[in-house]
């Protein structure tokens, strides 16, 4: 198989090692060329091998660092029966169709999160579900399902694994096939993880609301750059 990389072929091998690298020409000042589509062409045998062209460019930031898409990008919404496992109670089916976010604020409509799916199931009566926000975290926190404390989440997208998990899960989005499970976990785990979030609201509220990572690493197989406090 070989894609067509900038106006020549190349093999995969050196396709995959120019993604890693970055090895993407700028096409004119203040554009980067992105690759996207895939096109079937015959190779000398007779079969077909897929190629790779050019969509149009995409402009870089502006010198004060912000860029704005001209379009709001809206995804497919969720519409197979999904399913969650919580440990000790059960596993339980639902429609996505049937669901509304309580984050408002960040979901669209017929979009929602993990977290969204344990309120469906206690509106709908399956559990008992305890819960409140807390503005410190800036998170939904969960104080208790079935009168059980300290619980947690896996949840993966099809065809990933499950891995160990700190972020939001009010924020996580659900898609089709989703595996997802509630466990529960340690306080101390937890704590571990809501001191984060903790931090990172400080840090917004310390900062005036500006995202600025505290340090910021690119690293190459060669050489290594570190910088703090970058916006």
């Amino acid at each position: 198989m070989h894609y067509y990389c900038l106006n020549k072929y190349c093999s995969r091998r050196t396709f995959v090692k120019l993604l890693s690298l970055g090895g993407f020409s700028l096409l004119s000042a203040g554009s980067l060329s992105f690759i996207s589509s895939c096109i079937s062409e015959p190779s000398e045998n007779g079969s077909t091998s897929s190629t790779i062209t050019q969509t149009d460019s995409v402009y870089l930031p502006t010198e004060g660092g912000s860029i704005v898409p001209e379009i709001t990008a809206i995804g497919r919404q969720p519409n197979i029966i999904g399913s969650i496992n919580i440990s000790g109670i059960g596993e339980f089916s639902f429609n996505p169709v049937d669901l509304e976010s309580i984050r408002s604020d960040i979901f669209q409509p017929g979009h929602f999160s993990i977290f969204d799916v344990l309120v469906h199931l206690s509106k709908r009566g399956d559990l008992t579900l305890q819960y409140h926000f807390d503005d410190s975290l800036a998170t939904h926190v969960i104080d208790s399902i079935n009168n059980e404390e300290h619980w947690w989440y896996a949840a993966h997208y099809s065809g990933g694994w499950r891995e160990n998990i700190a972020f939001r899960v009010d924020t996580h989005p659900y898609k089709d096939n989703s595996y997802i499970e509630f466990f529960r976990e340690s306080s101390e785990h937890l704590e571990g993880i809501y001191a984060t979030f903790r931090d990172e609201v400080d840090r917004l509220r310390t900062n005036g609301g500006k995202i600025i990572i505290p340090e910021f690493t690119i690293q190459s197989p060669d050489e290594q750059w570190s910088f703090n406090d970058v916006e």
